[in-house]
């Protein structure tokens, strides 16, 4: 009896998912959507990224695509590289803490590149969306966290083959054209951690989302490839993992849905999440004490080993590095009372800030017991900060943000009210949407 290979199971499942059942997911996917449209609202007026305007070349046909907020449209598969891009400059988009990535901002400009001149109702859209980030977490748990730590960015890697599965169920492909979109997809997935505190690290979204939109797509055209992506020899499973728990791809596959359990972690501060921890013990002590900056004598950032992997920088020489480091993060914290946008303009880091830096060091304690439920699992992080006269201390194990302290709805839109010119019409398109709006109306206010 002919047995299904694992590449063919998961195409089966991408295309039977039926995410319109759930009606959380649903909802969860339009929250998402905001906060998405938000973020690449608050980057697209920054000067020093108009030299993608010089490369890509501006279309003016019918068949174009808007890039968000900035009045220029290119065609359909250079507007998912450009809207991946904006969407992920500021590191300000949500995260899903299971897939270690940042789904949104490779699977939503994929399927805007594909949907906005087609007749999709935004509830197929929506529902595209929950499938992608679905493939997106059950391939990292797959992958193990082996693929993180050798220095892959699972935001590329793997978001390439999220957004070709998400791109594929729009489109309505056949298993055997899944099959090999995610095949397609698969040899073009890179992306190096190295990149952090750089512009290609935003790059990686957006070429992800490309790629993977280019996969779904030439797959309709019956592209010979292989479609055996997670099977064969040298498939992708063992090439990009030493310790692959293969039969986790399909397991309890929609059981829940990954975007409503554990759901998607809305960022309140434009860096790295894994400085989350910090941000909010300084903050707890900033509440409790007053902290003169020239009494602070020193500062430890107590992790347990590993717990700072994506934190790069312990002596960042741009803000733009800023963002993973917890040495900047609590200096500028400390000194502003905040986190914000503005921690992190600018060219260079001034001596004040740089002074602070150096008192501030990390620890790595293995004996410490993280909490059983901690967010991420098995993280935390402690800071001890001594004054010429006290030392005072705060530990945080659930982050702001995070699926057991999380921003409310309320609070995903406020933050979209800041940053968009069109709020209320906008707004009021995407949560009052049912299933028969066409995209199109939305689209017209981005």
């Amino acid at each position: 009896m002919y047995e299904e290979n694992l590449t063919s199971k998961i195409s089966k499942l991408i295309i039977s998912s039926d995410p319109l059942i759930n009606g959380t997911a649903i909802e969860n996917a339009k929250i998402a959507f905001i906060d998405y449209l938000a973020v690449t609202f608050a980057v697209s007026n920054y000067n020093n990224i108009e030299v993608f305007n010089n490369i890509l070349k501006e279309s003016k046909d019918k068949n174009s695509i808007k890039v968000i907020g900035k009045g220029f449209k290119t065609d359909s598969l250079n507007s998912a590289l450009y809207n991946g891009f904006l969407g992920h400059y500021l590191d300000f988009d949500d995260v899903h803490e299971e897939s270690r990535s940042h789904p949104s901002v490779v699977i939503f400009p994929a399927l805007l590149s594909l949907s906005l001149h087609r007749k999709y109702t935004f509830y197929e859209f929506l529902s595209a969306y929950v499938v992608g980030v679905e493939t997106m977490v059950k391939l990292t748990k797959a992958l193990g966290d082996n693929h993180y730590n050798k220095g892959w960015h699972n935001t590329s890697t793997i978001g390439v083959i999220a957004a070709s599965a998400a791109s594929s169920y729009l489109l309505k492909s056949s298993k055997d054209q899944v099959a090999t979109a995610l095949g397609i997809a698969a040899t073009t997935a890179s992306g190096l951690r190295l990149q952090f505190g750089t512009e290609v690290k935003p790059l990686h979204a957006g070429l992800s989302s490309r790629s993977g939109v280019f996969a779904a797509q030439i797959s309709l055209n019956n592209i010979k490839g292989s479609r055996e992506v997670f099977d064969s020899q040298n498939n992708y499973l063992d090439v990009y993992s030493d310790f692959p728990m293969r039969e986790k791809l399909i397991e309890s596959w929609g059981e829940p849905w990954a975007i409503t359990s554990p759901g998607l972690w809305f960022k309140k501060y434009p860096c790295c999440s894994a400085s989350y921890h910090a941000i909010d013990a300084i903050k707890s002590i900033l509440k409790k004490a007053i902290v003169k900056i020239d009494d602070i004598e020193f500062i430890e950032v107590i992790y347990p080993p590993g717990g700072d992997e994506a934190l790069i920088y312990k002596t960042p020489q741009t803000p733009q590095q800023g963002k993973f480091s917890v040495e900047y993060i609590i200096a500028k914290c400390l000194v502003d009372g905040d986190v914000t946008i503005n921690t992190f303009n600018g060219n260079s880091i001034d001596g004040e800030i740089g002074s602070l830096m150096s008192k501030i060091r990390r620890v790595y304690d293995p004996t410490i017991k993280p909490e059983k439920d901690a967010i991420p699992q098995k993280r935390f992080t402690i800071i001890k900060l001594k004054l010429k006269d006290k030392m005072l201390e705060s530990r945080v194990d659930y982050p702001l943000g995070s699926s057991k302290k999380p921003l409310t709805k309320g609070e995903v839109i406020q933050k979209f009210e800041l940053i968009s010119k069109n709020k209320d019409l906008l707004l009021k398109e995407i949560l009052d949407s049912n299933e028969m709006t066409l995209l199109q109306s939305i689209y017209n206010k981005i």
